[in-house]
């Protein structure tokens, strides 16, 4: 897995810049992309879903998308010091794909929404989403999306995260199990 997620930080640092969306015009473009996407076991999964899940929703581990990618876990303890400073009960932050730096998560999920609530001095967090596939004009993956999209036999699905509960001052404690010289240098949406 290790070499994989290195191939990819490569590919993101050093092919995809020099791609635009053109480069998906061609069908066997768009299927090596589907290929390549599908070597990672979650996005594989999800991938599975979308076509033969008939809308079956998936579930992740929320503390574990979270904790394995940086900027997602700097902005949620950014967001949960705020709201437990300023004495909300909850809150929510929306997470853009470019903020996902790990594979599993980007080509799976991709962006995706966090709710919290207090308990006390504990925070239980959950992420929700939408799987599926759409043109998009910010995307320089737009027209495999679109292909996608186009397909007969798809079928958006939700995706939920399990609920996580921790301490409030042990989250904020939390490092990220990956550094951020593994983050791609170039954060286009995909």
């Amino acid at each position: 897995m290790k070499l994989l997620m290195s191939i990819d930080l490569y590919l993101w640092n050093h092919f995809v810049p020099k791609i635009s969306e053109d480069f998906f015009k061609r069908k066997f473009n768009s299927v090596l992309a589907m290929l390549y996407i599908s070597l990672f076991k979650l996005p594989r999964k999800f991938l599975i879903n979308y076509f033969r899940g008939q809308g079956k929703s998936m579930v992740v581990d929320t503390q574990k998308l979270v904790v394995e990618n940086e900027t997602v876990l700097n902005k949620l303890k950014s967001s949960v010091q705020q709201s437990y400073r300023t004495i909300q009960k909850s809150g929510s932050l929306f997470i853009s794909q470019a903020d996902v730096c790990n594979p599993t998560y980007k080509y799976s999920i991709g962006s995706f929404g966090i709710n919290y609530k207090f308990k006390g001095a504990t925070v239980e967090v959950n992420m929700h989403s939408n799987y599926r596939f759409q043109e998009s004009p910010d995307r320089i993956t737009r027209r495999l999306h679109h292909w996608l999209f186009t397909l007969n036999k798809t079928n958006d699905f939700e995706i939920v995260g399990n609920n996580w509960t921790t301490s409030v001052n042990e989250l904020l404690s939390l490092t990220s199990e990956k550094q951020q010289k593994n983050e791609p240098k170039l954060k286009l949406l995909v």
